[in-house]
């Protein structure tokens, strides 16, 4: 049995759920026929990211934050509707609440159970999860309350009583959203987003902080309750935008999870159409589904016991020396004759592409001169030779009535070699 090939953690099927431990990787999951892929990594200090989950949570969480998104524009679109719609914005507020409460159950879902085993504090926590889906289930609370107290205006202490209510359902839901960005900032951190983390990391204390100064200083010093209050509704609207943005980054990861799962499958198909030029296994080879004996099968094809493709296994198989052609080549001098130039090394402002070549040197045939220099000009002659020394013919003590010899002293019989 290869090793790597089997899996040995516990592992659910990315479809139907089913236990995969204990099979192979590249077979079928038993209950459902999906293809068995490898993992692309283990999980490290970091758990991994989401582009390790399965597609399925993935596509989960990607629907809860398009529900949120949803939701947000809602209520958005129901301030300029009110203008023209009566009682347009309650209902968007609403149906953008329901939306806000649904999205925030779905993507608090807990994690696979690969990714739960490591503890994350925030995402594998079930308090801080429950925490986040109280939080925000006080929204809809709060505008059933909103509307009741309203309606109730004018029945002695009922109408009163239900605005209170409203109140201090109101501030706890907004206050849920502390918790409830922390929460997606650890899902920005997953999807390797650490700038988004980090800005929903500081979301979370502007909205806590400044919050908690809006309501200290809105009796005492309105002005500063007001800056107080911008900042809060800043921090919201980071949050609202992160939420749309992770709406988007799961489509990635998605995308990233279908090209990445078939790429070994195109890989398979692409060494399949090329080994169709023939070629058997040759050497001892054993199939990854069965452990059939493949030696003798053709390159690129199945199992004939189990059909599992052994294409990825088999390498390219060697092409045949191309046949060499003997034949001599005819020459026909009938056609145009061309000028061939030498290669002129390129001096000065390149020219742009298409520039004709500049025009070939005149040619001079006129002879080179030989022996004298009468034809050159007068500045390229050479100076006459000056006239050589007169003879010294005074006799000399030695030889005399002989003038002196300068030339070279023969060597004595001695010295010649």
């Amino acid at each position: 049995m290869p090793p790597g090939q089997v899996i040995m953690q516990s592992r659910p099927c990315t479809k139907c759920k089913y236990e995969l431990k204990g099979l192979r990787i590249g077979g079928k999951c038993p209950e459902c026929g999906e293809p068995i892929r490898a993992r692309r990594k283990s999980f490290g200090p970091r758990e991994g990211t989401m582009t390790d989950a399965p597609p399925a949570y993935v596509k989960r969480v990607g629907l809860g934050f398009t529900i949120m998104s949803t939701g947000i524009l809602a209520a958005i679109l129901g301030v300029p509707l009110s203008c023209f719609v009566q009682n347009a914005l309650l209902g968007a507020v609403l149906l953008g609440s329901l939306a806000w409460v649904a999205g925030t159950w779905i993507i608090s879902m807990p994690r696979p159970p690969e990714f739960a085993e490591h503890e994350n504090p925030i995402m594998d926590n079930a308090r801080w999860r429950l925490g986040v889906r109280v939080a925000s289930s006080m929204w809809v609370l709060y505008l059933l309350l909103a509307i009741g107290a309203v309606a109730a205006a004018d029945v002695g202490i009922l109408g009163p009583t239900l605005r209170i209510m409203a109140g201090i359902v109101g501030l706890a839901a907004f206050i849920g959203l502390v918790p409830l960005s922390v929460y997606v900032a650890e899902i920005e951190f997953w999807m390797s987003d650490d700038t988004g983390g980090w800005q929903l990391r500081g979301a979370a204390w502007g909205i806590l902080v400044f919050g908690v100064l809006y309501i200290m200083t809105t009796a005492v010093a309105p002005f500063l309750g007001l800056w107080c209050l911008i900042v809060v509704l800043v921090a919201a609207g980071v949050l609202g935008w992160h939420i749309i943005g992770c709406a988007s980054r799961t489509r990635w990861v998605l995308k990233y999870q279908n090209q990445n799962e078939g790429r070994v499958e195109r890989i398979t198909e692409r060494l399949r159409d090329r080994s169709e030029r023939g070629g058997t296994v040759a050497g001892s080879m054993p199939c990854l589904g069965c452990g059939y004996e493949l030696r003798g099968l053709p390159f690129g094809g199945r199992c004939p016991e189990c059909g599992t493709s052994y294409a990825d296994l088999t390498p390219f198989p060697a092409l045949p020396d191309p046949v060499k052609d003997e034949t001599p080549i005819d020459l026909d001098d009938s056609g145009h004759s061309e000028t061939i130039r030498p290669a002129i090394q390129h001096i000065g402002k390149r020219q742009p592409y298409g520039t004709p070549p500049p025009p070939p040197l005149p040619r001079d045939d006129s002879p080179i001169p030989l022996d004298g220099d009468e034809d050159l000009p007068e500045d390229f002659q050479d100076p006459p030779p000056a006239s050589p020394p007169a003879a010294d013919v005074t006799p000399s003590p030695r030889n005399t009535g002989a003038p002196d010899d300068d030339g070279p002293i023969p060597l004595a019989d001695d010295d010649r070699p």
